[in-house]
């Protein structure tokens, strides 16, 4: 197995989906927005935390689930444990971008409708 950047980029990306995964149930456990999804100093503004944690943590649930998914399989890939097509690989770029994308738009407009 050879060892490269791409594989620590893959541990990374399974990492993130794995840890917003984690504070995204606690988040919604407890009614509370974890600050690595929206910072302490812009929820102190949040009139609604419970209604914005409800709005917004199932949608960091999916991305981080996508997160984990594309990093297993970049993994997988990387290790040449099963060699995939390049329109695979491209597959999972393109599906990774447009969440980020998603994800961050929505993360703008919670800010717009809860924070003031």
């Amino acid at each position: 197995m050879n060892f490269d950047v791409m594989m620590v980029f893959d541990v990374i990306i399974i990492a993130l989906g794995a840890y917003l995964f984690a504070q995204s149930i606690i988040g919604l456990k407890n009614k509370t927005v974890p600050s690595t999804v929206v910072p302490a100093e812009d929820m102190a503004r949040c009139k609604d935390e419970a209604a914005m944690s409800a709005y917004l943590l199932p949608k960091v649930i999916i991305f981080a689930v996508m997160c984990f998914a594309c990093g297993v399989q970049g993994l997988i890939n990387d290790t040449k444990l099963v060699e995939m097509p390049k329109m695979v690989n491209t597959g999972f770029l393109i599906l990774f971008l447009a969440g980020w994308s998603i994800f961050s738009y929505c993360i703008v407009k919670a800010r717009k409708k809860y924070l003031h």
